[in-house]
C-alpha cells in the first residue's frame, strides 16, 4: 500500500481514487507524478541508502527543503536560518516530534500488533474470551516498582489521558512476576500528564493453567461520552461477522 500511494511503477492503480488534504485542501493524490507527491510529503524513505560520494547529509537535507518550500510556495531560508532550524532544541520542535513518534506507534500497531495477538492467542488458549485490546507502555526514566510515570498509547497510535487501569493492572502483574511488587503494597502510577491511579495487589489465583493476581485500582475518571447498541430480536448477526 505504502509504494502504491507513494507512486512506485512497479504497481498500477486500475480503479477507486486517493485523496490527500494537506491544510484541509483536498488533492488527488493518484494524478500526481512521484516526485509531486514527495514535495507534498508523501514518499519513501530509504532503510538503506545508496552512498553518493560528495553529497553530505547536510547539503540531501537542504536540497529537499528548498523542494518541499517552492513546491509549497514557500520562500526557501537562508543558511543561517536552516542551520538554526535543525539545531533547534528538542522544546521549540516537539511537535514536529510528536509527528514523528505518532508515525512510529501507527506503524507499532498496524505491522506488530496482529503478530502479536497471533502469538497471544497461541500462547494463551483463552485469548479470544478475553478480548483484550491493545496497549504500548512508554516507561519513563527513573520509575520504579512503587512509582511509576508512563505514556500509555492505544490502538492505533493515540496517548491515553488516563494512567490506563489495564494497563496499570497488566504492569502490577508484570512487577509481581518479577519479584518485585508484593501482594498488598500501593503502586502509583502517574501518566505523561500528571494524572494518576494507586494500584494494588490484593490476591493470587490462577486462570487456566497459569498464575494470576487480583488486582485493585483507585483513582478518579471523567465521563467523556455514551453510547448505546440495540439488538432486535430477528438480526440474523447478532454476534457480528467475521471475513
Amino acid at each position: 500500500l505504502a509504494k502504491v500511494l507513494a507512486g512506485h511503477p512497479d504497481y498500477e492503480v486500475t480503479g477507486g481514487s486517493v485523496t490527500y488534504s494537506p491544510q484541509l485542501r483536498p488533492k488527488d493524490l493518484l494524478a500526481m507524478e512521484p516526485f509531486e507527491r514527495a514535495r507534498e510529503g508523501v514518499f519513501l524513505a530509504f532503510q538503506y541508502p545508496v552512498e553518493l560520494p560528495g553529497i553530505s547529509n547536510e547539503l540531501f537535507l537542504r536540497a529537499s527543503f528548498d523542494e518541499v518550500c517552492k513546491a509549497q510556495g514557500v520562500e526557501p531560508l537562508d543558511d543561517a536560518a536552516f542551520k538554526a532550524l535543525r539545531a533547534k532544541p528538542y522544546a521549540t520542535a516537539r511537535g514536529e516530534e510528536a509527528l514523528r513518534l505518532w508515525a512510529v506507534l501507527s506503524a507499532y500497531f498496524f505491522l506488530y500488533k496482529p503478530y502479536a495477538e497471533w502469538a497471544l492467542a497461541f500462547w494463551l488458549p483463552f485469548y479470544d474470551e478475553l478480548r483484550l485490546g491493545a496497549l504500548l507502555w512508554l516507561l519513563a526514566p527513573g520509575s520504579t516498582a512503587q512509582h511509576s510515570r508512563h505514556a500509555m498509547v492505544i490502538s492505533p497510535g493515540w496517548f491515553d489521558r488516563s494512567p490506563c487501569g489495564t494497563g496499570t493492572s497488566a504492569r502490577m502483574a508484570q512487577l509481581h512476576a518479577r519479584g518485585e511488587l508484593p501482594l498488598d503494597t500501593d503502586f502509583i502510577n502517574e501518566s505523561f500528564i500528571g494524572t494518576h491511579f494507586v494500584g494494588r495487589l490484593v490476591e493470587e489465583t490462577r486462570v487456566g493453567d497459569f498464575p494470576a493476581v487480583v488486582p485493585t485500582i483507585t483513582g478518579r475518571a471523567w465521563i467523556t461520552a455514551t453510547a448505546q447498541y440495540m439488538l432486535s430480536d430477528d438480526d440474523p448477526f447478532p454476534a457480528g461477522f467475521l471475513l
